[in-house]
């Protein structure tokens, strides 16, 4: 069993001021796992496969609907329309206008980073209520090896999850960078897609590695997911110079970061590095390289596919 809240999540603010980036894990007296069957891997394989498919699938659809609708506005747009809009604006206040209007300009990629922020945010001021902690926190927000199962939920809401406010503010900062760039290659629809799947990809690779050291060392946090996203940009756009926080006078291309985080989540696992939940980062960031080298133009060869079979259940209804 875990120790109580009060004693880890100590340990957990301590060492997140620490080592604030990253999914990071507890560590504590009480992890050794207990004759764990390989079958418990079961259904959190099978709940992975199963979140990664329906999220391209829906995000498939979601694009149909986004054009279809994008089309009807754009017949619709006449000058009855026009005018209807603006008696429609007039009788609205002007600050509601104005916000609507600032809304309305962003990019597609500041709206999803908004909205992961938004729910991120809840989450993590949800950590600081007590009565939350132990009643739903620790139970559907963080990732762990149980002793007899492995729970599916928290797979994929830990991924919204962070105890420490550095930690919580670098994961941000870090998915705002890659937003812009990554949903005008990828779409919004498969951005949000593979937020998820390389977030309960990510989660599903670290039980496998707890699992294999006999660990019961809990985690949580967004890295996962956003790795699958910074894999897959540096894929599609090798040559990008980035540069690390701390270091701004220090710049290298995108395909070097990529091999570089590759590199230090390897030799992490290898010589079991206690930073960061290492698995995690790796399961995500490999997930991102599939996305951008195979599994998008599957998707792409499937899309009138997914698609007919769509249009047909909605005539059906």
């Amino acid at each position: 069993m875990l120790p109580k809240f009060t004693n880890w999540s100590l340990k957990l603010s301590k060492f997140t001021s620490k080592f604030p980036i990253g999914r990071v894990g507890f560590h504590n007296q009480q992890n050794e796992l207990s004759p764990f069957q390989a079958r418990n891997l079961l259904k959190p394989f099978v709940f992975t496969l199963s979140v990664c498919g329906s999220s391209f699938v829906v995000a498939t659809i979601w694009r149909y609907e986004n054009q279809r609708s994008d089309f009807r506005s754009f017949l619709s747009i006449t000058n009855s329309g026009i005018q209807k809009i603006q008696r429609r604006y007039q009788k609205e206040d002007d600050y509601i206008q104005q916000i609507k209007q600032w809304w309305n300009s962003q990019s597609d990629g500041f709206k999803m980073f908004c909205g992961i922020t938004a729910i991120n945010t809840l989450v993590f001021f949800g950590w600081r209520i007590p009565q939350l902690q132990t009643r739903i926190m620790t139970k559907y927000f963080m990732a762990s090896v149980e002793q007899k199962s492995i729970r599916c939920l928290p797979m994929i809401l830990s991924n919204f999850s962070h105890y420490s406010p550095m930690h919580f503010g670098l994961n941000m900062f870090v998915l705002y960078s890659f937003a812009n760039i990554g949903v005008h290659i990828m779409g919004k629809e498969n951005f949000l897609a593979l937020y998820l799947s390389s977030g309960v990809m990510s989660s599903f690779v670290s039980s496998c590695y707890k699992v294999a050291v006999k660990s019961l060392t809990p985690s949580l946090g967004a890295s996962g997911a956003i790795l699958g996203i910074l894999a897959s940009t540096c894929i599609e756009r090798p040559d990008i110079e980035l540069m690390i926080i701390f270091l701004p006078f220090f710049s290298f291309s995108s395909a070097t970061a990529l091999k570089g985080l590759i590199l230090m989540d390897t030799a992490g696992l290898i010589f079991r590095w206690g930073f960061f939940d290492h698995a995690a980062h790796l399961g995500g960031t490999l997930f991102g390289v599939y996305y951008s080298t195979i599994l998008k133009q599957y998707l792409n060869r499937k899309q009138s596919v997914i698609i007919k079979h769509w249009v047909d259940l909605k005539q059906k209804f």
